[in-house]
């Protein structure tokens, strides 16, 4: 039994150290597998697509990246998957100020089964905000880097709280 119920990976400002040892890795696997939660943004996706690095984690995240990233001051996020936890207390529209860490927003598209709750308004068809079920648990990703102006937002920073909740509230 552990005592937290979700992990947010967020390899945001240490993007270029090292790898996750691979017994970390599969640490977090059996974590999600087992019930739990994982919330994880840009970066880890990006790690995963771009440089090989958190390999293993791999088949968790519910994203594939096109590897595609852009540096753009604001960003806008639309629902388009209602969801009664997600979208508590945040517009289905929102604008917020985005944290730059070589680059702002990578464009994101699900992987088949996963669902995808918000878009971006990244050039294309991008999504935002995708997560889904793995094992007994949910993974949720969102595009940005989940940094502390980001978090700032109010409409940000509750979607990320309620991305918390929704990952510890497997179906």
């Amino acid at each position: 039994m552990s005592t937290y119920d979700t992990v947010v990976l967020l390899p945001n400002y240490n993007y270029s150290g090292g790898d996750m040892p691979v017994a970390g890795q599969m640490v977090l696997i059996d974590f999600v597998n087992n019930g739990h939660g994982l919330v994880t943004a840009e970066w880890t996706v990006w790690l995963i697509n771009t440089t090989g690095r958190l390999a293993v984690l791999a088949d968790v995240i519910p994203v594939v990246s096109t590897s595609l990233f852009r540096y753009a001051a604001m960003v806008t996020y639309t629902s388009v998957t209602p969801n009664d936890i997600l979208n508590a207390g945040v517009d289905p529209v929102f604008t917020f100020m985005a944290d730059e860490v070589g680059g702002t927003d990578t464009s994101f598209v699900p992987k088949d089964g996963a669902t995808i709750f918000y878009d971006s308004d990244f050039p294309g068809d991008t999504a935002g905000l995708i997560g889904w079920s793995y094992g007994a648990g949910r993974v949720i990703s969102f595009s940005t880097v989940a940094g502390l102006m980001e978090v700032a937002d109010s409409n940000y920073g509750q979607l990320l709280s309620n991305a918390v909740t929704w990952s510890t509230n497997p179906q």
